[in-house]
């Protein structure tokens, strides 16, 4: 027998089988995908960069040539050398990636143009021959170097070429893969719609049956025939189950309606003694007044017991009032402490603004120290000057001394020259004394600025250890507030219960004031009610008889 476990079970297997299949398919395609993107990546796109670095090299190597024969900078000779050993990286990087023999030889030509260079153009210009240097640099450097640049840049231009192309299948493919998983996809969607419409048919067939046979017996009619199916699962099973619980149910329900007849008959007698026990229920009245006493005492206490939960209730409503202004309290210091926590926090921030500050003040008072020093040496530079100025004055004046009557003027000028002198020599005195106080000033100023610096990083971390501080009261004032609400949602929900209770407690009072004369009305009817049962007794064990064939029948089914 092929069970629905089984039919299922293939049906799932089929379309597990043919989504396995587009997963290999997408996983087969997505792997070529990648080799073929890698390959562009890793190996095209890599060439081409270092093919255009080179041009750009050459060009760059070239500006740096005519710089250092042209205005003699050795910076420029520098730069050179170094783009030169980038030059050699490029070169080992396009040969260790390509077999290309048009790449090989332009490294090959590459390589003599730098030689051209090193061992021509700049030993000429080394020697002082500089138009021989630029003759070689304009006839044989520049146009080899163009030609250089120009063949990188048309491999450069063949391999943006080959890119595109890879490119271009690259992207047909994936198309291709799109499209044929689309394909896949719908063929799995509609296999999948048919075999779950067939399985479902299959199956909710017979059941359909079950179900429409299921309602006939709600109804009522237990007349149809057996149900007929060619099915050999459970749905078989469930319709051959069906044709035996109708049956059963039908010699039940005939056997049921047989022994309810009996129980008729003997139920009018037991109508007849329940006619008697409704009489002498009615002097029961008398016999329960003893009864009537307690309930009233019950009553009683029942009063008391209001009043003193009134009173308790009272009493809880003042603690949840004491516990809602403790609530709000803690409400205000939680916000004072979020307000101190910020201020906090704007204080520290302005430490760090005064810290950057100080610290920018020493490293700036540091430099006037070395701008001062520089100012004694260039004062130092100035008095010696002063001190030879004034000794070629001395000089000129005896000259001038020598030459008599024509050498007058040139005295007059040498006593202005030696006075302007010593005038300078004065002044360069005074500068050097005020440079030096300039710069005592400047190195107190600067420890000075240093200790301040020291205590403001001191005072930024005690900021920040009182806003650690404010941190953990706000957390105990929010876990405080919180376990306060609750005490105090407690304590409305008690005072809430406390008033049903006490509302339950009245209602307990009031019934037992009421019950007390039901009480003493029934005690009257017990002692009647015993001769009664005697009678009640006999028709109930005749009816316990009937029950037991009855239950007999039913003890075929299950409930």
């Amino acid at each position: 027998m092929k069970s629905i476990k089984h039919k299922l079970l293939g049906v799932f297997l089929i379309i597990v089988l043919l989504i396995t299949a587009l997963c290999v398919y997408n996983f087969k395609s997505v792997v070529k995908f990648n080799h073929d993107t890698n390959a562009i990546i890793k190996e095209d796109l890599p060439l081409l960069i270092a093919d255009e670095e080179l041009a750009f090299n050459i060009a760059e190597r070239i500006a740096l040539a005519r710089g250092y024969i042209l205005y003699n900078d050795p910076s420029y000779k520098e730069a050179f050398l170094q783009y030169t050993e980038e030059s050699k990286e490029l070169q080992d990087q396009v040969l260790q990636e390509t077999n290309s023999e048009e790449a090989k030889q332009l490294i090959d030509k590459s390589i003599e143009w730098r030689k051209t260079i090193t061992e021509e153009v700049f030993v000429e210009f080394d020697k002082g021959n500089k138009e021989q240097a630029l003759a070689i640099m304009a006839n044989k450097v520049q146009p080899l170097g163009r030609d250089l640049m120009t063949g990188f840049k048309e491999i450069a231009d063949k391999r943006k070429n080959i890119i595109l192309n890879e490119g271009n299948d690259v992207m047909e493919t994936g198309t291709s893969i799109k499209n044929a998983s689309l394909m896949m996809s719908i063929i799995i969607i509609i296999v999948a719609i048919i075999l779950a419409i067939v399985t479902a048919r299959v199956i909710s067939t017979p059941i359909k049956k079950v179900v429409d046979r299921m309602l006939q017996i709600a109804d009522g009619n237990l007349q149809s025939t057996n149900l007929v199916t060619k099915a050999k699962d459970e749905t078989a099973q469930l319709i051959e189950a069906t044709n035996t619980m109708n049956s059963n149910l039908k010699n039940v329900i005939t056997n049921i309606i047989n022994a309810s007849d009996n129980v008729k008959e003997q139920s009018k007698g037991l109508s007849a003694s329940a006619n008697e026990v409704k009489e002498g229920s009615l002097q029961i009245a008398i016999t329960m007044e003893a009864l009537a006493s307690g309930s009233q005492e019950q009553a009683q206490n029942c009063a008391n017991l209001s009043e003193t939960l009134s009173d308790f209730i009272e009493k809880i409503k003042l603690s949840n009032e004491e516990g809602i202004q403790v609530r709000t309290l803690t409400e205000k210091v939680k916000t004072a402490t979020i307000s101190g926590n910020k201020l906090m926090s704007i204080s520290e921030s302005n430490m760090h603004n005064i810290e950057d500050l100080v610290e920018e003040s020493v490293t700036k008072v540091k430099e006037l120290d070395q701008k001062t020093a520089k100012i004694n040496d260039i004062i130092s530079v100035i008095t010696s000057i002063s001190e030879q100025t004034n000794l070629l004055a001395l000089n000129a004046a005896i000259e001038a001394a020598r030459a008599g009557e024509h050498g007058k003027g040139f005295a007059v000028v040498a006593d202005e020259v030696r006075k302007l002198a010593e005038e300078v020599k004065f002044s360069v005195n005074d500068i050097t004394s005020i440079v030096n106080d300039v710069q005592l000033e400047s190195a107190e100023v600067a420890s000075s600025l240093e200790f301040g610096y020291k205590t403001i990083l001191n005072g930024t971390s005690q900021i920040k250890e009182t806003a650690k501080t404010f941190n953990l009261i706000a957390e105990l004032i929010e876990n405080m507030s919180t376990k306060v609400g609750f005490i105090s949602n407690e304590l409305e929900s008690f005072v809430d219960k406390g008033q049903i209770l006490n509302m339950s407690v009245a209602s307990i009072a009031s019934v037992s004031e009421e019950s007390a004369a039901g009480v003493e009305e029934t005690t009257a009817s017990t002692e009647e009610i015993a001769t009664l049962m005697e009678q009640i007794l006999a028709s109930a064990q005749m009816l316990a008889d009937q029950s037991e064939q009855l239950n007999n029948i039913t003890k075929k089914f299950t409930v």
